[in-house]
């Protein structure tokens, strides 16, 4: 197996075309393949493209008006363009949320670690981020509204690192 150290090196990059022949070509495949499992590990990418796809998931189950049988919204692209950036702007190191659907069309990205820890953050269609917290037994409850402009807000960011300390 090749490990992510020799697909950094320059003379392992999947583009190369210092190779001629068969070999070459096959070895060129293996590298390119591994790279992508690479990319795709959880252990490497936090989970990030499986939130990605869960989020892509429930704004498919829930793109239609009354999804929930009680008269639910359904999520807007924008709002699922919104939930996507946010989580790609989640700094490296920093846990996943799980992903949810509101009956007000927005989607819920949560970050639990027990009752008393939880963060969850709804993304509207207008890219406003609601917020609301449990943070310990001293009923620490931080919550707001912000608008998302490409990078997670510091506030939501201090309390998602609160939640993985625990």
């Amino acid at each position: 197996m090749i490990g992510a150290g020799a697909l950094s090196h320059r003379g392992w990059a999947s583009d190369s075309t210092g190779g001629v022949g068969r070999f070459s070509i096959f070895i060129e495949g293996l590298t390119r393949e591994a790279a992508r499992h690479l990319e795709r590990a959880q252990s490497l990418s936090s989970g990030r493209e499986a939130v990605l796809e869960d989020m892509n998931a429930f704004a498919q189950a829930c793109a239609a008006s009354d999804w929930d049988g009680y008269g639910a919204n359904p999520i807007s692209a924008r709002t699922l363009w919104y939930a996507q950036k946010l989580v790609k702007a989640l700094p490296t190191g920093v846990s996943m949320p799980t992903v949810g659907a509101e009956p007000d069309g927005d989607l819920t990205l949560e970050w639990y670690h027990n009752p008393n820890w939880v963060l969850s953050v709804s993304v509207s269609p207008e890219g406003t981020l609601n917020y609301a917290a449990s943070l310990g037994p001293d009923n620490d409850s931080p919550h707001g509204s912000v608008p998302f402009l490409g990078q997670v807000p510091d506030e939501i960011l201090r309390i998602i690192e609160r939640v993985d300390r625990q």
